[in-house]
């Protein structure tokens, strides 16, 4: 485990810099990505390096870890549609350039799509870098505290902490969905690196839980102590504490 501690007004900037030095040394990496408040100007940033460098993206993939059931991609609280704001379009990527579990209403065959995504992942030859937030309960992607570690992609009941969090962005918790769909546990391991990325003094005691405590479960980020090369980048106001 590789643990960086980033001046706040360097964060986005030096995360994007990781990303930028893959996408040169293998321009046909598959880089996962999180959507959330952590990663919105690392996205940003990221575009920018790659406009300003003239860095090619054609051969470039990408996968994101979860979105909601039942949100459109047009509805600016969707996964896809921040993620469309934040990066897909400032480099027009190519619809095939994109892994996405989008546009899935609840009438949908969710074993279908949970398998078609798997495969999508393992055609591009395995996720190279898996970029990743975490929640207040532990939970990676969206899932959540009680998930096994075997599992593979998945639909999930969102915990009340995490339909909290994301009531402002919804407009109000009763709007916000009680189900979502993720990359599992065993799949977001399978990534040859992982970049674990949290923000902010109210994420340091679930940070320091996931990093140094038990491995369980009930807190799904421990299971990142068990990955072969994990990086883990903080900024200065998530300092880790007990």
């Amino acid at each position: 485990m590789n643990i960086n501690i980033l001046k706040q007004s360097e964060y986005d900037e030096k995360v994007a810099e990781i990303a930028l030095i893959q996408i040169k040394n293998k321009p046909n990496s598959l880089l996962g990505f999180a959507t959330g408040n952590t990663t919105v100007g690392f996205h940003k940033e990221l575009a920018e390096k790659i406009m300003d460098n003239h860095v090619s993206v054609g051969d470039l993939s990408t996968v994101n870890l979860d979105e909601y059931i039942g949100v459109p991609s047009t509805n600016p609280a969707s996964c896809y549609y921040r993620m469309h704001d934040q990066f897909f379009t400032r480099l027009n990527l190519r619809k095939e350039q994109i892994i996405f579990l989008k546009d899935i209403s609840e009438r949908e065959d969710f074993k279908q799509i949970c398998s078609q995504f798997e495969d999508k992942i393992a055609e591009k030859g395995g996720i190279d870098v898996q970029f990743l937030g975490i929640g207040l309960n532990g939970h990676i992607g969206f899932n959540e505290p009680g998930t096994a570690f075997g599992t593979t992609t998945h639909v999930i009941e969102l915990d009340e902490k995490t339909r909290e969090s994301k009531a402002h962005v919804f407009g109000g918790i009763h709007r916000v969905p009680k189900r979502g769909i993720t990359m599992g546990i065993k799949t977001i391991m399978k990534a040859k690196k992982i970049i674990l990325l949290a923000k902010g003094e109210n994420k340091a005691e679930i940070v320091y839980k996931a990093l140094y405590g038990p491995v369980t479960p009930e807190l799904p980020a421990s299971v990142l102590q068990l990955h072969p090369n994990l990086t883990v980048i903080l900024d200065e106001g998530t300092s880790l504490k007990a």
